[in-house]
């Protein structure tokens, strides 16, 4: 009677299937049942010429690493993964996930110190004992749960960023201060009904003849008439201003009076 009817463990002497069939017993169910016989079967091909290293995969799995084992290494392919049933993953993480968690992430896998070909020292060849590895989990970080807040709404940002942007500026009622001055007036306790003389504008065709225009802020008389503003205040103005020599108007602002006037 040979050693695995005794015993119920195969050796690396047995057939591929008897050692798939006893390493299937020892998986923990995360992955399908037809995904870990491919697995398992591609591991086993691998490790025939290997005999050392199968053996000690063996005791790994069947003693749930009870016993010190050697590295389990396989040849590393160019881009580091495994292919296997259509599915290509890191090879230590797939064998982990097979024998020891299923839930595995494939970033929380730490080497042991003992381990001489474990996948991050970028050997050329790679060690999928699953019992040459530590799961690491980092605490109290989860990154699918992770939201940005901010204290202040979206309007306010926004309000805060223009703000900014027109600092430094001239105000517009401080530039406009003194436009504004000379056009506002005290409000008079006089009758609404109280009139205002507005002056004539002389077209240059006829001197004596008036004529409406769009500017009545500007004053343009006869040259034989006077024009006088009256208001709320009893002082008067009496503009001059030169004609030039073909008969065209100048036009120049009015001077200012000692007397205090308001425009209507």
């Amino acid at each position: 009677m040979d050693s695995m009817s005794i015993t119920n463990t195969p050796t690396s002497n047995d057939a591929c299937l008897s050692i798939v069939h006893s390493l299937m017993c020892h998986r923990q169910g995360g992955e399908s049942e037809t995904f870990a016989k491919r697995a398992i079967e591609s591991l086993v091909k691998k490790l025939k010429e290997k005999k050392d290293e199968l053996d000690s995969l063996i005791t790994a799995i069947t003693t749930n690493g009870a016993h010190p084992s050697k590295c389990v290494t396989i040849q590393r392919t160019l881009d580091g993964r495994l292919q296997v049933a259509g599915r290509k993953g890191f090879p230590h993480v797939i064998y982990a996930r097979l024998w020891r968690w299923p839930d595995l992430h494939k970033n929380e896998l730490k080497h042991v110190k003992y381990c001489q070909y474990a996948f991050d020292l970028k050997c050329d060849s790679v060690c999928v004992n699953p019992y040459h590895y530590e799961r690491v989990v980092s605490p109290g970080i989860d990154l699918s749960g992770l939201t940005l807040q901010s204290s202040a709404p979206a309007s306010m940002l926004v309000k805060d960023e223009y703000v900014h942007e027109f600092e430094g500026q001239p105000s517009l009622s401080s530039a406009e201060g003194h436009s504004v001055q000379t056009i506002q007036h005290p409000p008079s306790n006089r009758a609404p009904t109280e009139s205002y003389s507005t002056p004539a504008m002389l077209a240059p065709s006829e001197p004596s003849s008036a004529s409406t225009t769009n500017f009545p802020n500007i004053p343009v008389p006869s040259t034989n008439s006077t024009t006088t503003w009256t208001g709320s205040r009893t002082a008067a103005y009496t503009p001059t201003i030169p004609h030039h020599q073909n008969g065209h108007l100048q036009h120049h602002p009015p001077m200012p009076h000692p007397g205090h006037y308001c425009f209507p």
